[in-house]
């Protein structure tokens, strides 16, 4: 955004068009992507009442979970390889919580420090053993 506006301020004048139309494609459509796919992520974890609660919201409603806290077996981070081109090899990282009927709870996909620490603090606070590190096979 600040070089469109560096661009805009700076170029010469039949520039100025290009950069103008491609700013009232570009602007709307940004903002509809963050509107529409941006989601908020909320877990309460309440030891009073045993339970797990999950809610995800984005412009278009939410989506509930709750399960108790008994049920949850462990805490895993997830790393998945993958790459975009035959010289760029991404890391793709995810926490969940694993229940007891083996069913995986994704809590969000963020970066492995931030992954793991979460994910210790949540077996601290929650009295699990220490949580489990799993490499997915990907495309290499």
């Amino acid at each position: 955004m600040v070089y469109l506006l560096l661009c805009l301020t700076f170029s010469k004048p039949h520039d100025r068009s290009f950069w103008i139309v491609l700013s009232t494609i570009a602007v709307p459509l940004s903002l509809y992507t963050t509107l529409v796919y941006a989601k908020t992520l909320t877990c309460t974890f309440d030891k009073r009442l045993g339970s797990v609660s999950l809610i995800r919201q984005n412009l278009w409603g939410s989506e509930d979970f709750l399960c108790l806290i008994r049920d949850v077996a462990s805490v895993e981070v997830e790393t998945t390889f993958q790459r975009s081109d035959p010289w760029k090899r991404h890391q793709t990282h995810r926490l969940y919580l694993v229940l007891m009927s083996g069913e995986k709870i994704l809590l969000h996909g963020m970066g492995l420090a931030s992954a793991r620490s979460s994910a210790w603090e949540i077996c601290r606070f929650l009295g699990l053993r220490p949580y489990t590190e799993v490499e997915q096979p990907g495309w290499f």
